[in-house]
């Protein structure tokens, strides 16, 4: 006998899309096995096509774990997280209306691991995890810290902002917010 315990994996409907999709608490998303009625091209008429249920493969977008999901001829990118919680917490109440993931893995979507939040939740956790887009870690950043350290040095020894600004491709207004502190305040 093996003392690996057996794990159970509940699927309840997609909210929206039952009798076309599952979700299971462990979050894998499933198609349903079901015909779909497709037109036959050049006035062949209606044909009718038996899909098979299968596991969907979900894709990344800006991190997190998403499918593609079908009704009535449209489609869409839906995140895993959401539809995990809707299907085993019910719609968002209030204002907690994030799903978010305690651990901070956004492909980590097993119920366990997810919870509805409010705002305030989402950013206390982006702190938490070190995933808040700030200084380098913003894919828009211009700077490094090592850059700003610099600014501030120059700042002191009275060079200009505008030839600073010049020097490192930025704006003067930028320059002005590094020396006030209203941004990189936390690069010492």
């Amino acid at each position: 006998m093996s003392d690996t315990p057996v794990v159970t994996e509940e699927w309840r409907p997609v909210p929206d899309y039952e009798g076309l999709y599952e979700v299971s608490d462990l979050g894998c998303v499933r198609t349903l096995e079901r015909d779909v009625v497709t037109t036959a091209g050049n006035g062949g008429g209606l044909r009718v096509n038996r899909r098979k249920a299968k596991i969907l493969k979900p894709t990344l977008r800006k991190g997190y774990s998403c499918v593609d999901l079908s009704r009535d001829g449209r489609q869409a990118a839906t995140r895993i997280n959401r539809i995990v919680l809707l299907a085993f917490q019910g719609p968002p109440v209030g204002d907690r209306r994030f799903a978010l993931h305690r651990d901070g893995n956004r492909s980590h979507n097993q119920l366990s691991n997810l919870y509805w939040g409010t705002s305030q939740d989402n950013a206390d956790d982006a702190k938490r995890h070190g995933t808040v887009l700030r200084g380098e870690n913003h894919p828009e950043g211009k700077l490094r810290e090592a850059d700003v350290r610099r600014i501030r040095a120059m700042i002191e020894q009275g060079t200009s902002q505008t030839t600073i600004a010049a020097k490192y491709g930025v704006t003067q207004g930028m320059i002005a917010s590094i020396k006030a502190r209203r941004t990189w305040r936390h690069v010492v």
